[in-house]
């Protein structure tokens, strides 16, 4: 469970990594034309909102990450990043893609408090951080969350600019 947190977060984080970049906007060499392209996502038909949407090229030749979060409609606008340079849009191609949805338990405590906890406050923490996990991997299926697992793929085309995703279809 606790890997799965650190999964998500290290992918949120190489994702913000590579919108945000270290400054500068040159556009690189050799960066693909781009296509504008929008993935919806709903839970249950519902619109669901910060859900963040990697797309992983299957043919691994580009060297730039495609990327976007969903807004409170659900929808999520991609962007393609490589380096500092971020543009609007996502080169042609099929794409592995994985869903995260990063909540934090209002409950969460610090490092420096975990460790003040008794042994019977941590085993407490750790249940109800495992129930939380439980509701959280209600909303983004588990097979959504990792490159391995994903069933999920988009492709993107002149003709093919939206993709809707129902999260109960992958339940």
């Amino acid at each position: 469970m606790k890997s799965t947190i650190c999964s998500s977060a290290v992918c949120l984080a190489l994702t913000l990594i590579f919108i945000i970049g270290c400054g500068g906007t040159k556009k690189p060499d050799g960066f693909p034309q781009l296509i504008s392209h929008t993935v919806i996502v709903n839970n249950n038909g519902k619109p669901e909102k910060d859900v963040t949407i990697v797309l992983l090229p299957q043919d691994v030749s580009g060297s730039w990450a495609v990327s976007g979060t969903t807004d409170s409609s659900g929808k999520a606008i991609l962007a393609t990043s490589q380096g500092s340079y971020t543009q609007s849009g996502c080169p042609a191609g099929k794409y592995k893609t994985v869903l995260t949805k990063n909540v934090r338990p209002s409950f969460e405590v610090s490092s420096e408090e975990y460790d003040k906890m008794t042994d019977a406050q941590r085993a407490e923490y750790g249940v109800k951080m495992k129930a939380e996990m439980k509701k959280l991997s209600v909303i983004v299926p588990q097979s959504l969350t990792s490159p391995t697992t994903t069933k999920l793929i988009v492709d993107v085309s002149d003709s093919n600019k939206e993709v809707s995703v129902d999260l109960k279809d992958y339940k």
